[in-house]
């Protein structure tokens, strides 16, 4: 594939094998061939859990701000144990929705909103925002449009 553009010849990764090779094969969206077994690596990688990763690294669940997660259809396995134990709790979580299947999908969500969060998803991606960091921002951007009081969202201006 010569003429295939850099991010396809070089930045594309995932967990499954098959998922490069078939399932979501970006090459075959341009009109190329399917990408042929000789162009995968197989590449061994360390694995931890998040418990692991955050005591490798002296990070305690409480510390973290923002979560995301690109891990081509393992997003919601990935998301799911990072948010297991109690105080992990940042104020944004991001993960990559587009190779979830449905109630996947909706199992995370229920996590998600047990533990307080506000989800917004488009075609690809969920941005979960915890209720008191989404409170607070739109209180501060409501103070800053020279709104004098507010209930909620609601607010009105200063006349």
């Amino acid at each position: 594939f010569p003429s295939a553009p850099h991010w396809m010849k070089y930045e594309l990764g995932s967990l499954n094998m098959r998922h490069v090779l078939a399932d979501h094969d970006p090459l075959r969206y341009f009109g190329h061939p399917p990408v042929p077994p000789s162009y995968v690596q197989r590449i061994v990688v360390p694995c931890h859990t998040p418990r692991e990763l955050m005591r490798m690294h002296s990070i305690y669940p409480g510390e973290v701000d923002v979560l995301v997660v690109d891990a081509e259809g393992y997003d919601a396995d990935i998301t799911a144990a990072f948010m297991q134990p109690a105080r992990f709790r940042p104020h944004v979580v991001v993960f990559e929705q587009k190779h979830l299947n449905k109630s996947v999908s909706k199992g995370l969500e229920g996590i998600l909103h047990r533990k307080a969060y506000r989800l917004n998803r488009d075609f690809e991606n969920t941005v979960a925002v915890q209720n008191s960091t989404f409170l607070a921002a739109a209180a501060l951007l409501l103070k800053g449009s020279g709104c004098s009081s507010h209930s909620g969202l609601q607010c009105r201006r200063q006349r």
